[in-house]
């Protein structure tokens, strides 16, 4: 609704897309300004996917098991 929407860029949130837009990505959740803008300096456009990958073989050397034990414990909803 508007009122949400300009509710959001008062307290400095932004609505950003799950999957980049440029990337097919239609759902958006609530993120502070800030936060969003670091995303995307620290992951430029990538997926979700893309950005856990990063993190895996960038900074936890390759090691996945992190990622698949939260894996294995959440539900994934798609």
């Amino acid at each position: 609704s508007r009122k949400l929407r300009k509710w959001f860029r008062e307290q400095g949130i932004d609505m950003a897309h799950v999957v980049p837009k440029s990337r097919g990505g239609t759902e958006r959740v609530p993120l502070p300004k800030r936060c969003h803008k670091l995303y995307h300096e620290l992951f430029g456009n990538k997926t979700p996917d893309e950005v856990v990958e990063t993190l895996v073989k960038k900074y936890w050397n390759n090691n996945w098991g992190w990622v698949d034990l939260a894996r294995s414990r959440v539900k994934i909803v798609r």
